[in-house]
């Protein structure tokens, strides 16, 4: 199937640059991550073994030719933002609806670029790391009305709880300012909303939170960013 992929995509992207769609320096620069990033989550033990439905959802996306969302899937790593990281969670309405049921046995497209299990474990674990190099030691998580979102919540929790931190998780679905008031009153050192803000159903992510309830300064925020996530 890789190898099936790989070249379809290489024939969308050639046709792409044909139209005048994207540029040469596009076409190189998706080519390649694609097809890496392809073969690093079909060849990682890891994802095989934590999101059984990745593979089922890749097969489903290609065969229904949707090579486009397969490229946006795996094109590149997805970054934080100003506040957090947000991304797609599942591309279609069928996707959304799958992935409500059966979580990470879902047939959902999920790749490096796009909000799932394994990138949520990877961005966390980044700051688990930073967490522990200040001495900071507990969190508050919570999270929204978006589907699975307690899901999601409780897997970054237990990711934190093995890093040593204390974590303080809400039972029910809470706003930012709940969650921002939460930190202080706990006197816990940082927080972190599952959430999308203003992205539609599709989306989620999350958004990082000092221990004043404010977000991070810009220095804090770009020491994470750049050497730790």
């Amino acid at each position: 199937m890789e190898k099936e992929i790989t070249r379809e995509v290489y024939q969308y992207l050639k046709q792409q640059k044909q139209l005048g769609v994207v540029s040469e320096s596009f076409f190189t620069l998706a080519r390649r991550n694609v097809e890496a990033n392809l073969h690093a989550w079909l060849e990682s033990r890891v994802v095989a073994d934590l999101v059984p439905g990745f593979v089922p959802g890749l097969r489903q996306a290609f065969q229904e030719g949707r090579i486009d969302q397969i490229i946006y899937a795996f094109l590149a790593e997805i970054t934080f933002g100003t506040g957090g990281i947000r991304g797609i969670v599942a591309f279609t309405e069928r996707e959304l609806k799958e992935f409500a049921r059966k979580r990470e046995r879902a047939s959902v497209l999920r790749g490096p670029n796009t909000i799932n299990e394994i990138v949520l474990l990877l961005k966390s674990t980044g700051v688990a790391r930073y967490a522990a190099s200040r001495s900071l030691s507990r969190i508050v998580v919570g999270y929204d009305s978006r589907v699975q979102g307690r899901f999601f919540a409780e897997l970054v929790s237990a990711l934190f709880l093995e890093a040593g931190l204390q974590v303080y998780l809400f039972d029910r679905v809470c706003s930012f300012p709940e969650l921002t008031f939460a930190i202080p009153y706990l006197k816990a050192d940082m927080g972190i909303l599952i959430s999308a803000s203003h992205n539609d159903k599709r989306y989620n992510g999350y958004k990082l939170v000092s221990a004043t309830g404010a977000q991070f300064s810009v220095a804090d925020r770009n020491d994470i960013y750049e050497n730790f996530i």
